[in-house]
């Protein structure tokens, strides 16, 4: 797929958004720093929309709107524009604690998120 130099290792699950045609998927850094993808698929094919270095990604996205949600082992939980890749928090949330586990979960009602 062009547009991908190198990515390194996926371990958690990639979030789809059938709606835009998308999917999001968080990775190790595989030599050029993007951790976080989105690819189109709306085409028949996949095509990378964007890619951003946030750190190492061992859980899964969540989308939620116009936003992924996704955690870092750093312990860092990003917000980030659905569309263009944009970081929404600078800086991002600090656990303080660790990296979340698996997934981050947007309340519908309230827009807390909620995560281990």
């Amino acid at each position: 797929m062009s547009g991908i130099s190198s990515m390194g290792i996926i371990s958690g699950m990639a979030a789809v958004d059938y709606q835009n045609e998308r999917v999001y998927f968080g990775s190790r850094d595989g030599g050029d720093g993007r951790t976080l993808w989105c690819l189109d698929f709306g085409t028949g094919s996949f095509a990378l929309r964007w890619g951003i270095p946030i750190g190492n990604i061992d859980g899964s996205p969540v989308v939620r709107g116009d936003r992924v949600y996704v955690g870092n082992v750093a312990g860092e939980v990003y917000a980030v524009d659905t569309d263009t890749g944009a970081i929404l928090w600078t800086p991002p949330f600090s656990t303080g604690d660790g990296q979340p586990k698996g997934f981050i979960f947007p309340d519908r009602g309230t827009n807390d998120l909620y995560f281990a």
